[in-house]
């Protein structure tokens, strides 16, 4: 994690507790940070991760923290701050600078946690409604979700409107099909440029086993717009990448009545030391000659 103005920035998903209370929906901006971690640090990073997320829980952090490990693509761990505007951004890092004592516990475990990551790059992604599919679900049901799959799709300068098109015919193709995928669409305004995130999550890693047949229904529902879909996709995409991501409930800080939907995965109890029975003898090494 990286500490900015005394405040916990990691990898990981952020939401206020306040969210939680208004009808779920998704919020207007991502504060994304993605940390690329050095090859065979992963078990290093993850254990100083820890750490921070149990001092943010000390400290009465009121933050929403729910981390994803990179399982496919680069060896990253990202994190999303969620924000309905800018000004709620600088009021969050307001907050976290009123406990100079977290920042402080925090400081060392930055340095540590500096040591394990190659480097951060961090980003500001607006939704776009338009873009989506069933985005209350997608809220709705993320305690239950396992895996976190992004698209990540960058378009030539000034091709906003062929991707808005593009969106449209594919929108339209998933009503059409029934598609019980949700699907969450953000774009990058800050720290990258023409850039996309599409987001899906999965309860079980096993139901990407349907997305070929899923694929096939989309584009029948497609009719005759599929060419010109390909067309517009070949003329406006310059590249695209694809990453899935496990949640980590030891790296996360959620609130109770999140947790409570799955308590066993999301408050994973400590694995209790066997105690010796009374009467038992400790074994002793033999002694050395």
């Amino acid at each position: 994690m990286r500490v900015a103005h005394a405040g916990l920035v990691a990898a990981a998903l952020f939401i206020p507790l306040s969210a939680q209370e208004s009808q779920p929906k998704p919020p207007s901006l991502l504060r994304i940070v993605r940390e690329q971690i050095k090859e065979g640090h992963e078990v290093a990073h993850e254990a100083i991760e820890k750490k921070e997320v149990e001092a943010s829980r000390k400290a009465n952090l009121p933050w929403f923290i729910m981390a994803m490990e990179a399982v496919t693509g680069p060896t990253e761990v990202w994190f999303v701050q969620p924000f309905d505007s800018h000004a709620d951004i600088r009021k969050a890092f307001e907050e976290l600078g009123k406990r100079p004592a977290l920042g402080a516990e925090l400081e060392p475990l930055n340095r540590q946690d500096g040591e394990q990551r190659v480097g951060s790059r961090t980003l500001i992604a607006r939704y776009r409604p338009e873009m989506s599919y069933r985005a209350d679900e997608f809220v709705q049901t993320l305690p239950k979700m396992r895996f976190i799959h992004i698209v990540i799709i960058r378009v030539k300068p000034a091709y906003d409107g062929v991707v808005r098109e593009v969106a449209h015919i594919g929108i339209a193709a998933l009503e059409k099909a029934n598609d019980e995928r949700p699907l969450l669409t953000y774009q990058v305004i800050s720290g990258d440029v023409n850039t996309y995130f599409l987001i899906r999550a999965n309860a079980n890693w096993a139901d990407l086993d349907k997305e070929p047949e899923q694929t096939q229904a989309l584009f029948a529902a497609m009719g005759r717009d599929v060419s010109k879909y390909v067309d517009l996709v070949r003329e406006a995409v310059s590249e695209e990448e694809s990453m899935s991501f496990s949640l980590s409930p030891e790296m996360s800080l959620v609130p109770k009545d999140f947790a409570a939907v799955d308590p066993k995965f999301w408050t994973p109890k400590p694995k209790a030391t066997p105690k010796k029975q009374s009467g038992e003898k400790t074994e002793k090494p033999p002694a050395s000659k």
